[in-house]
């Protein structure tokens, strides 16, 4: 799932501040909040630089909020998205720090979602995918989108290019084979198997219809519908 922030009829973005010394976070947050022009400001850095502390008073002062993920070696992107979890037999979305991040970006924002779909509900992923390579993944459906949306965002745009998938994983494998003579240095013969099945299954499942890639443009409730048909 790929998300991003955009603001309606305006340039205004999200500033993002790489630290280098102790004292660049105060001098680029300065700068960027005179200037005015940006929504949001994306701290980073390494352990103990104050960038906690920093967002905190600066959140408090100007009565935003706040995101923290933190970066550990088991950092996942189901801890920056969200996650699926299954209770009492139904299916619940908990939103991660950058899925509300793009809730509470401002009045006026436009979210952007593209996800690879499913036709039917489910709680769980392909065994095999869950063991090789997507350790507790799960494609959501329509349904369990809506239900994750209901009453937090409106859709105002879903575009199905799924068939246009099935001929992107059959160029990936094209080449993948083409490259696997310069990769056989590094991988061995299980990893050449694992990867070339994985992409002729999934050109399968979007050229069979079994897959979808759903792209999804949503704004809050109450917020004037955006353009989203220009081509």
């Amino acid at each position: 799932m790929k998300l991003s922030i955009s603001k309606s009829e305006s340039n205004r973005m999200i500033n993002y501040i790489q630290q280098k010394d102790e004292f660049d976070y105060l001098i680029n947050l300065i700068e960027s909040l005179e200037e005015g022009n940006s929504i949001g400001i994306l701290l980073n850095g390494p352990p103990g630089t104050g960038k906690t502390l920093l967002a905190i008073s600066l959140a408090n002062y100007f009565y935003a909020s706040y995101y923290m993920i933190d970066g550990s070696p088991d950092l996942d992107r189901r801890d920056i998205e969200g996650n699926w979890e299954l209770i009492q037999g139904d299916t619940h979305f908990n939103y991660g720090p950058l899925t509300r991040a793009i809730f509470d970006a401002n009045e006026n924002g436009i979210a952007f979602i593209q996800t690879i779909g499913g036709n039917t509900s489910k709680t769980r992923g392909d065994a095999w995918s869950n063991k090789y390579l997507f350790p507790s993944g799960m494609i959501p459906s329509t349904a369990q989108i809506g239900k994750a949306m209901e009453g937090i965002f409106v859709a105002e745009d879903w575009h199905n290019f799924g068939p246009d998938y099935d001929k992107t994983f059959m160029a990936w494998h094209q080449n993948f084979e083409k490259a696997w003579p310069e990769l056989k240095k590094t991988y061995d013969e299980r990893f050449y198997r694992i990867w070339r099945y994985y992409l002729l299954l999934c050109a399968g499942a979007f050229r069979s219809r079994y897959l979808q890639l759903w792209q999804i443009v949503m704004t809050r409730p109450g917020t004037e519908q955006p353009n989203v048909r220009i081509s």
